[in-house]
């Protein structure tokens, strides 16, 4: 059987992956697509291609990204169960090998995983000359990288924290065997 932290982490991630894909949707059309555009025009540009050839990459992928818009609900939902599996499996070593409490088990797996994905969008920000992060914060929404960081940590301390009916439902056998 599964341990509860790594249920509840993927689990939540699914939820909370559809709920966040399904409030990303009014926001692509003005800010996601814009900025995607702005980040591949000045790759291009950095690395020399004519100016005939990013247009055409421009109008290419401008209409890939319209196509793309009603998949992101199944995007993020996919993201943050990958998510919430590291997240879940990390909280699983500490909370059994480490022997830390549920609480602060989760909370460490957090710091662990925000501290890698800095590293990574450094790297990314290093590579795209400073230029990445903000670009970013030109077009997406602080609050919206906020919510699905914090909102996912808090919901999945409050749902192992706290003992409720989700126990019975995620953790319980089979009624007959």
């Amino acid at each position: 059987m599964a341990s509860k932290l790594i249920t509840y982490a993927v689990f939540l991630g699914a939820i909370f992956g559809l709920f966040m894909g399904i409030v990303i949707i009014p926001i692509y059309d003005s800010c996601v697509v814009d900025f995607a555009m702005e980040l591949t025009k000045r790759d291009l540009i950095r690395h020399n291609v004519p100016e005939s050839e990013i247009n055409t990459t421009l109008a290419v992928l401008k209409g890939e990204l319209a196509a793309f818009k009603y998949w992101m609900p199944v995007a993020e939902m996919i993201n943050l169960v990958i998510y919430g599996l590291i997240i879940g499996g990390i909280a699983h070593i500490f909370h059994y090998r480490v022997r830390l409490k549920e609480p602060a088990a989760i909370s460490v797996a957090f710091l662990i995983v925000i501290g890698i994905y800095s590293l990574i969008l450094y790297g990314v920000n290093v590579y795209y000359s400073g230029d990445f992060i903000p670009m970013l914060l030109k077009y997406v929404p602080l609050w919206y990288i906020l919510l699905g960081v914090f909102g996912f940590f808090g919901l999945y301390i409050v749902l192992c924290s706290v003992r409720g009916p989700w126990e019975r439902w995620f953790m319980g056998g089979p009624k007959h065997y």
